[in-house]
């Protein structure tokens, strides 16, 4: 009895096993691929509690043995560097690993009576809270393997967790279709993304859609390995019954007196007229077998319909790869008998007619930019290569153990010197990423690592003593090598989805490495510790709960605070795009409580500090319009230092006077950009900001300017660090150097462009702008709106003719709807000038790029009105009135034209604009 129970607990224990791994597979990446911050919760959560159960078995049952990969030095060596980066270190010491820290980060290495006193930087990761986070994502997967590999007893586990694997690949392909055919906008038709939708590529639970082809990919090789055993699995059922009936038959005559047997017998009666060749028949009865192919068949075409509706040539690409490494192995092995290939070839006809109906346009263009072979269509704008020549530079400053595990996002940006409004959150590479983030050392751990997974794979190939092995090794062979291949131009090893199937993948090469190994040799067979060392797995049961539970703690506080940060980042957005400009105050109340809340959950996210500090800044300064004593901040601070106190009490209570009950606000935006800063030196923002609050702490007049120092040095290409050292500069009567500065930043962010110009503009006339800034046609549309706005006409008509040119030289090659507004445009300058007939021909020229637009019709018919040019004018008001014959205004029009028509006889009609297109 008591047998039965333990072999009963036993079993209840590996199943709860395979249901994590399970859940690993088929539950974590609907929780947008591990990406966000509450996949990453799940995916932890599942691995702790599958690895606890797993470490219980292993302690009940005295016959629990630990098998030894050989991977295990190289999990500790990665967790001993993700541990350096973290402690605090000895400042010689940190010197000698990262020298470029002090001069990255002078402030913080400065003695106590410096100018600020914000401490000392004592890490080698210059964002310890993203390295935290990534050092629990990396603990998750070492569990992860860990257990697979001692799961993995035989190759019936392998096959096993290989079904699995191709089950998720073809659920996930069919979720994504459908979500693509019926989209809301919504991921999984529920959550509702700041900057990405579900309208133009199939995704999936994806924020990238060739993150969602990567995993479709890793699951191809599964997919056809389960077909090619389905076939054959059928031909040995097949062939075993046809060798049993020639064995069992006995000879008798038929009905011709011709000799037979009952098989032959059987045989005729079985047969009928709609078998059809390969075993595949028409008969409503089919065999579980022929089920199971059909069903194979199909998700392995729904695999691979969903990898081309990315309309990605990375996720093409990959998908390609994946079947063509994985069918040219089997090829090669004689795996593949003529029946598989037919089947194949099928499949892929029946992709290419359902693609041929939907989508074959998008993506044939992707394809064809792929066979160009120009590094200019496959990166467009040189995006990538740029940031791979900042991470580069950015690697030379930190070249032994790097930035820091997740610093890419905070570290990029001191070296990319080209203006984007995207942030490049990774690398747009696996391999670039690890050598930034982790040095020569992590990069050397990576090229062991692989070279392992390499050798294992290659090791169970060789040693395959059947063709059932080799079917496996193929399959994981055709994953692995697609991981490989796509991490050299995108991140997918940083999507958790993406990365937990690989890490399965790899433990699986592992273990089938040693089983055929053991069987070809069995003096090989893998080394196990002894049988009773139940204390070591006890003490490892209590080592992962230790562990668990700080890990899931890490990952609920950015799930907890993911919702509000959202909201955050679509109001911001929502606020961008508003064609109404929102009053500051209204924007202040909308945005804080969002911060607020963020921070309530996640108080060590460095962004949300320094948000939630300048959201202060600003309350600060709109509550004290409206005080007794409205001084702005940067008056307060200039009286301040004037003032020099003798102590700093004594500057406490002048500002209580003059500030009042909003001192609040500027103690709570300096607590949090300190902590801000704390958490990430190099967002230069932090230190723009506190140079504004430094005076608080009673610091000296040099303290703004070690400020603006230190963020230049951290943010040289950034317009709000530019801005504020050009101001700065100016403050110090230094004109010329903030006018370089001003400078730098007006062609580095078009916002910042704009409150340059507010800031220069009322002092400054149109041929100073022209000739220090030099604007592109951005520039110089901002410039000339201004000018108008504050009542400077005559700057505006002095600026007007080089910014028309321009206009009309951008039209020119433009076409469509991007051609007609800027003729559009021109038309308005031209028109502002008082130049009637180049004003007439470019909105002339705006209706032919746009000859279904009413408004712009209407405007030609008023323009040509204006300029006598009666005949065309009515053209258009009559072909304005088809289209709207209510509007009484065009009525009017029309009218007025007929009526000036007459009443000047010597009307001018010779400058037959475009004739007005029919009605549509």
């Amino acid at each position: 009895m008591w047998t039965k129970r333990r072999q009963s607990l036993d079993q209840a224990l590996l199943r709860l096993v395979d249901f994590g791994l399970a859940g690993v597979m088929f539950i974590a990446p609907y929780f947008m691929g591990g990406r966000q911050p509450l996949g990453q919760l799940v995916l932890v959560s599942i691995i702790c509690a599958t690895s606890v159960v797993w470490t219980i078995r292993q302690c009940l049952f005295a016959k629990c043995r630990w098998s030894w990969c050989g991977a295990e030095p190289l999990l500790f060596a990665a967790l001993v560097l993700i541990v350096v980066q973290l402690v605090p270190l000895p400042e010689w010491l940190l010197g000698k690993m990262s020298p470029a820290l002090t001069d990255v980060l002078p402030l913080w290495t400065t003695q106590a009576d410096g100018p600020v006193n914000i401490g000392r930087w004592s890490q080698l990761s210059l964002t310890p809270a993203a390295t935290r986070g990534g050092l629990v994502i990396f603990l998750a997967y070492a569990m992860l393997f860990l257990v697979v590999s001692q799961r993995v007893q035989g190759e019936d586990d392998v096959e096993r967790l290989l079904r699995w694997m191709a089950l998720a690949a073809a659920g996930m392909a069919a979720i994504g279709i459908a979500q693509f055919l019926l989209s809301n906008g919504k991921f999984l038709w529920v959550y509702e993304h700041p900057f990405r939708n579900t309208r133009n590529a199939a995704k999936g639970p994806f924020t990238n859609e060739n993150h969602f082809a990567h995993f479709l990919a890793l699951g191809i090789g599964p997919l056809i390995w389960w077909l090619q055993r389905s076939q054959s699995d059928s031909n040995k059922r097949r062939d075993h019954r046809e060798h049993g009936q020639s064995l069992s038959g006995s000879k008798t005559l038929d009905r011709a007196g011709e000799p037979s047997t009952r098989a032959g017998r059987v045989h005729r009666r079985q047969r009928k007229p709609t078998d059809v060749g390969g075993g595949w028949t028409t008969s409503h009865n089919r065999s579980p077998q022929q089920i199971e192919k059909i069903a194979l068949s199909v998700a392995l075409g729904v695999v691979a319909f969903a990898g081309l509706l990315t309309f990605s040539r990375g996720g093409v690409i990959v998908v390609f790869l994946a079947t063509v490494v994985c069918v040219g192995l089997c090829a090669r092995a004689s795996l593949l008998g003529r029946k598989s290939l037919v089947l194949l070839a099928g499949v892929a006809l029946l992709v290419g007619t359902a693609l041929l109906i939907y989508g074959s346009e998008t993506l044939s263009h992707e394809i064809a930019s792929i066979g160009t072979g120009s590094l200019d269509e496959l990166d467009q704008g040189a995006a990538r290569r740029k940031l791979w020549r900042a991470d580069f530079e950015a690697f030379v400053h930190y070249p032994l153990l790097g930035s820091g595990i997740g610093s890419h996002a905070e570290v990029y940006p001191t070296y990319y010197a080209d203006y984007t409004d995207v942030e490049f959150t990774h690398a747009e590479s696996g391999y670039v990423q690890i050598l930034l983030e982790s040095g020569l050392v992590g990069a050397a751990w990576l090229l062991c690592a692989m070279a392992m997974v390499g050798y294992w794979c290659v090791r169970s190939l060789v040693y395959a003593g059947s063709k059932r092995s080799t079917a496996s090794a193929v399959a994981i062979v055709a994953g692995l090598s697609t991981s490989a291949v796509h991490a050299v131009w995108d991140f997918v090893w940083y999507i958790p989805a993406c990365m937990s199937l690989t890490v399965i993948l790899a433990a699986c090469a592992g273990r089938l490495s040693q089983l055929v190994a053991a069987k070809a040799s069995p003096d090989s067979a893998t080394t196990q510790t002894p049988a009773s060392c139940r204390v070591m797995w006890a003490a490892a049961t209590l080592m992962v709960l230790g562990l668990a539970v700080p890990m899931i703690q890490n990952r609920l506080a950015p799930a907890l605070a993911a919702p509000y940060w959202d909201r955050y980042l679509s109001a911001v957005m929502a606020l961008k795009a508003s064609p109404v400009k929102t009053d500051d105050d209204t924007s202040v109340n909308r945005l804080l409580p969002l911060v607020e809340q963020t921070l309530r959950n996640d108080p060590d996210d460095a962004r949300a500090n320094l948000k939630m500090a300048g959201l202060c800044l600003r309350r600060f300064e709109l509550d004290q319009k409206s005080t007794e004593n409205p001084l702005a901040l940067a008056q307060i601070r200039e009286a301040a230092l004037a003032s020099q106190f003798p102590s700093r009490d004594a500057q406490e209570q002048w500002l209580s006077v003059v500030i009042g009950e909003n001192r609040r606000h500027l103690d709570k935006a300096f607590y949090h950009v300190r902590r801000a800063l704390e958490l990430c030196p190099l967002q230069g923002e932090g230190y723009i900001c506190l140079a504004e609050l430094a005076f608080l702490e009673g610091s000296s007049e040099t303290a703004a300017q070690a400020c603006i120092d230190q963020a230049l040095r951290v943010r040289p290409y950034h317009g709000a660090v530019l801005l504020a050292a050009g101001n700065e500069a100016a403050f110090d009567g230094d004109i010329p150097r903030g006018l370089q500065y001003w400078k730098a930043a007006f062609h580095q962010d078009p916002e910042y462009q704009s409150q340059i110009i507010e800031l220069l503009a009322p002092q400054m006339s149109a041929s100073f702008f022209l000739t220090e800034f030099e604007p592109d046609l951005s520039g110089l549309q901002r410039l000339y709106a201004h000018y108008l706005t504050i009542g400077r006409d005559d700057q505006a008509r002095e600026l007007a003719p080089q910014y028309v040119a321009i206009i009309e030289q951008q039209a020119n090659g433009e076409t469509g709807q991007a051609a007609a507004q800027l003729w559009y445009q021109a038309f308005t300058v031209h028109q502002f000038l008082a130049m009637g007939p180049q004003a007439t021909e470019c909105l002339q020229r705006a209706v032919e790029c746009k000859p279904d637009d009413s408004d712009m019709h209407r405007a030609l018919a008023a323009q040509l009105l204006a300029q006598q040019h009666f005949d065309e004018a009515i053209e258009q008001f009559q072909w304005c009135l088809r289209r709207e014959p209510a509007d009484e205004s065009l009525r009017q029009g029309l009218a007025n034209a007929y009526r000036q028509r007459l009443s000047v006889p010597a009307a001018v009609t010779s400058v037959k604009p475009n004739p007005a297109p029919p009605l549509r």
